[in-house]
């Protein structure tokens, strides 16, 4: 029955030959067995709140590594998917059940990394905007003082006085 995926069928089959026979270590293989096709099960369908419950269900008994990674895995192509959509809502969700079960997903880390750069460009901008403003009026300050010291030398040595102006003389 567990092959054929009719679990509730294999659960009273499972509950009589406990009756019957007693417990066996078989059984419980056989309900993480079920535990572990349930989850993966409902990851295929899209189904991911049902999914995790039924992850947590099985990592509860016994957790297994491999199965965390896995699930850490397809949680992030889901965010992926949702960042690639422009679908916030779904984003951050997917992070968020991505970040509960694998939080060292080396994809899940690029993609928040990649959301955290795209929040600072903004920050980027109006820093280099302000630091081109304040550079454009220091630099018009500039050459207004220098425009003003050569007309005045102009003016006190120059052309306007009857002294020797060098600029004007050369």
């Amino acid at each position: 029955e567990a092959a054929g995926r009719k679990f509730e069928k294999m659960e009273l089959l499972l509950k009589k030959s406990e009756t019957y026979g007693g417990t066996d270590y078989r059984h419980a293989a056989l309900r993480r067995k079920v535990k572990r096709d349930t989850f993966k099960e409902e990851m295929a369908k899209g189904n991911t709140e049902k999914a995790l419950v039924a992850f947590r269900a099985y990592q509860a008994d016994k957790p297994d590594e491999d199965e965390r990674i896995w699930m850490g895995a397809e949680l992030t192509k889901i965010a992926w998917a949702a960042y690639n959509a422009k679908d916030e809502l779904n984003l951050k969700r997917a992070i968020a059940d991505a970040d509960s079960v694998a939080p060292m997903n080396s994809d899940l880390r690029r993609l928040k990394e990649k959301l955290e750069d795209e929040g600072s460009i903004l920050k980027q901008i109006f820093t280099v905007s302000i630091v081109a403003i304040i550079i454009a009026f220091i630099a018009a300050r500039f050459f207004a003082w220098r425009a003003r010291a050569k007309v005045e030398g102009m003016v006190e040595g120059g052309s306007f006085s009857g002294k020797k102006n060098k600029y004007l003389d050369d």
